[in-house]
């Protein structure tokens, strides 16, 4: 039988055993602490600023090689007025040669290059572009899109917006919920849509219409969160 001393000394053992259980319960709710899941678009508006011309220099003959030398005079007559004018860009893109034949039987080869224009001077573009016309240079569009340096100082405006909504949105949330936030585990910002350029048709660069308030171009970026709640 055990004396009364030795029971005292196992109550007191337990009692320490429960206890430290108890604090471990309460350490491991402390790390485990209330999150909050959010996200929230920022936007930024900006008028397109970046003109591009799509054109296609053409010839057919009787043979390849012929087709071929007219092409890419026609292509390297371009590329030199282009490179002589300050603020505008051309680059040569596609490129093929197709073989057909006529009603009567005959052999035709025909050479085809894709041109792209593009700048922000929107009168010497259309003015180069009428030129290339006139020399025999076929227009496919033109389009309206924002220039690189427009585009990143909207997307950083926009990313700023998100972050401000972010946290607005994180502080009233809380709020609602009797809770405080009290920081943010993770932010992921999402990349934003970029709508395609608006397009113009015209078959002659003089026609082009003008850009209007209408073609404004909206850059969004969303900002996802998750936030750490805490009782106030």
């Amino acid at each position: 039988m055990e004396s009364k001393s030795a029971m005292f000394v196992k109550l007191v053992a337990l009692t320490s055993l429960a206890l430290v259980s108890t604090a471990g319960i309460g350490t491991a709710q402390a790390a485990d602490p209330t999150t909050l899941t959010l996200s929230a678009t920022g936007h930024a508006h900006g008028t397109p600023t970046l003109l591009t011309a799509n054109l296609t220099a053409q010839s057919d003959a009787s043979t390849a090689a012929e087709a071929q030398v007219r092409v890419n005079a026609l292509t390297s007559a371009a590329s030199k007025k282009a490179a002589s004018i300050e603020g505008l860009h051309l680059s040569l893109r596609d490129y093929n040669v197709e073989q057909s034949e006529t009603r009567n039987g005959q052999t035709r080869w025909t050479a085809r290059q894709t041109l792209v224009l593009s700048g922000t001077n929107a009168e010497k573009l259309l003015q180069l572009t009428s030129a290339y016309q006139a020399q025999g240079l076929a227009l496919s569009n033109l389009s309206w899109s924002l220039d690189p340096a427009t585009r990143e100082k909207l997307e950083r405006q926009a990313r700023t917006d998100a972050l401000h909504r972010l946290k607005q949105d994180a502080d009233d949330s809380a709020a609602a919920l009797g809770f405080h936030v009290s920081g943010f585990r993770t932010i992921h910002l999402d990349p934003q849509y970029i709508r395609p350029p608006v397009v113009m048709m015209a078959r002659m660069a003089a026609d082009a219409p003008q850009r209007s308030a209408d073609d404004a171009e909206d850059v969004s970026i969303t900002a996802r969160a998750e936030v750490y709640l805490s009782a106030p």
